[in-house]
């Protein structure tokens, strides 16, 4: 056949390790897109078509074998819409400490301290089309 260098094969095993390690590799980072699993992005789809005030909680992918969400909408105060999201998702949870507030509204509010979310709440009271530039 001809000189140089020899042609390398890729197994479909390591292609399917590729790209496991690119969609996967930001599974427990604090920005939401990355930290919900992609099987929840429909519920996040629903979740965000619904009526104000509303939050969103879930575990990580790798933080337990069974993975859970709750959302919550259509409640009276924004405490009201965190507490009941955090409750349905602990309430379907393995380990239910992992459960975790993604969204005010449709404010990213994973990796923010108390501060800030403190602010988000007040941002989206005022506004509830806030999103995470408007803080």
């Amino acid at each position: 056949m001809g000189g140089g260098r020899p042609r390398r094969r890729t197994t479909g095993l390591a292609v399917v390790a590729g790209v496991i390690l690119l969609t996967g590799c930001g599974s427990d980072s604090s920005s939401s897109s990355d930290f919900i699993p992609t099987d929840f992005r429909p519920q996040i789809k629903e979740y965000r078509g619904q009526d104000h005030y509303r939050a969103f909680a879930s575990t990580a992918a790798a933080a337990a074998r069974r993975r859970a969400f709750g959302s919550s909408w259509n409640q009276g105060s924004i405490d009201r819409a965190i507490d009941d999201a955090l409750e349905r998702c602990r309430r379907n949870a393995e380990i239910a400490e992992s459960c975790r507030l993604h969204y005010l509204g449709d404010i990213d509010v994973s990796g923010l301290n108390e501060e800030e979310l403190g602010r988000a709440k007040a941002v989206y009271r005022r506004n509830l089309s806030a999103t995470i530039d408007d803080l």
